[in-house]
């Protein structure tokens, strides 16, 4: 694991599955009294892999990921004689195609126009969800925006994603930042905090986890009297497909949705192509344009 801090462009939590795969691939060799790495043959490597035959093919890919790392971490090292990532199986697993649950462009709009932001509170989450519907921000990264993510000569927002550890540039689009600029202005409370969005009670903290961002999202859904039904579990990432479909629906190409999303894989945003909304008129890819001047 020392090895992959210093080394590896990982994030905590991604060292921290990889430490997790490798403790539970141990417990199962000191079960079978394997004392040494060259005493690992094809038999015990299977008896690993189907360890495994619960789990989702998400999850089954990830471990078998994490495994041959390290054994090949150790045949590199010269901890073992043989490469023992060979012995692994092929397993292929099923891409999982699960459709993204999204609010339509009117459910959303709806949303954003039943906050009340004559208070402070208000103003916060109107300036989250403008951020999370016209931007598309996974709710982790919302709450790491700092308040020198933003350019606002060159109108741009600059932020690494907590997902990928990759870092990004939007475009600062007029409706996001003129909420942005209210919530500064007229609703943050008066503090000294290098991030953006804080509590609103004492001690006035950043947002611990990105929960707080669901949170608010559940509350401001109730509060509109969106009804979705039972089977649409529709959280606040359903903002970041509302405008990654929305995108789709006016034409826009997909490496340009993958970008403005973030994604590292244009097979994530191919997702979307499974989603069909209607009575978008409009073709321009500007994401402002999708939700117009109306919210």
């Amino acid at each position: 694991m020392i090895y992959l801090k210093t080394n590896c462009d990982y994030k905590k939590s991604t060292i921290k599955h990889k430490e997790l795969s490798v403790r539970k691939m141990m417990n199962i060799i000191i079960e079978l009294k394997i004392s040494s790495i060259d005493k690992i043959d094809r038999g015990v490597i299977e008896t690993i892999v189907s360890s495994f035959i619960h789990e989702t093919p998400k999850s089954v890919t990830h471990n078998l990921g994490d495994l041959k790392q390290f054994f090949q971490f150790c045949f590199d090292s010269s901890l073992s004689r043989t490469n023992i990532v060979s012995y692994f199986p092929i397993i292929r697993t099923p891409h999982e195609t699960r459709i993204p649950h999204s609010l339509s462009v009117e459910e959303a709009k709806q949303l954003l126009a039943s906050i009340d932001r004559s208070d402070s509170k208000g103003k916060r989450d109107y300036a989250i969800l403008m951020i999370a519907s016209h931007l598309g921000l996974r709710a982790i990264d919302i709450i790491n925006l700092k308040l020198s993510s933003f350019n606002w000569e060159l109108k741009t927002i600059t932020i690494k994603q907590e997902k990928t550890n990759h870092t990004i540039i939007l475009p600062l689009l007029n409706d996001v930042g003129w909420s942005i600029i209210d919530y500064i202005k007229n609703g943050r409370p008066n503090v000294e905090s290098e991030y953006l969005f804080i509590e609103h009670r004492a001690p006035y903290d950043r947002f611990s986890s990105s929960s707080a961002i669901s949170s608010i999202f559940t509350r401001r859904m109730h509060d509109a009297k969106l009804n979705i039904g039972r089977n649409r579990r529709c959280g606040i990432h359903s903002l970041r497909h509302t405008l990654g479909t929305a995108l789709l629906e006016k034409e826009t190409p997909l490496p340009v949705i993958s970008q403005i999303l973030g994604h590292q894989s244009i097979k994530s945003t191919e997702t979307y192509m499974r989603i069909n909304l209607r009575g978008l008129s409009e073709c321009p890819i500007d994401p402002e344009r999708v939700f117009d001047d109306e919210v």
